[in-house]
């Protein structure tokens, strides 16, 4: 019997630091050289396989957030692509629910 417990309670910490956690991820994309905020920039996930696709988008005032899933209880950083024409493209890593991350994006000369 005590067997059977001790194997019940592996399998149980195993299930659960598998599971996948729901994350949200937000922040604020400017421009590096003037500061200001960046309308209508795409924010794009970094591809496990071969497809790439837009998370979402920057609004009027810069601002975006997403929600994502993430292996394991802890989670790590999820990393992203920040993209648009005449930028050079910027990978972002969050790592925090709370704190929001502020990204400069840099104009291509």
């Amino acid at each position: 019997m005590r067997n059977i417990l001790y194997l019940f309670s592996i399998l149980v910490l195993i299930c659960f630091f598998s599971c996948d956690s729901f994350r949200y991820a937000q922040g604020i994309v400017l421009d590096k050289e003037t500061k200001s905020p960046l309308a209508n920039i795409d924010i794009h996930n970094i591809p496990s396989s071969k497809y790439e696709y837009v998370l979402t988008q920057t609004d009027s005032i810069g601002h975006f957030e997403f929600r994502y899933t993430t292996g394991g209880i802890f989670g790590g950083p999820y990393e992203f692509w920040i993209k648009q024409d005449g930028y050079k493209p910027v990978k972002a890593k969050y790592k925090n629910d709370t704190i929001p991350i502020i990204v400069e994006l840099e104009k291509i000369k």
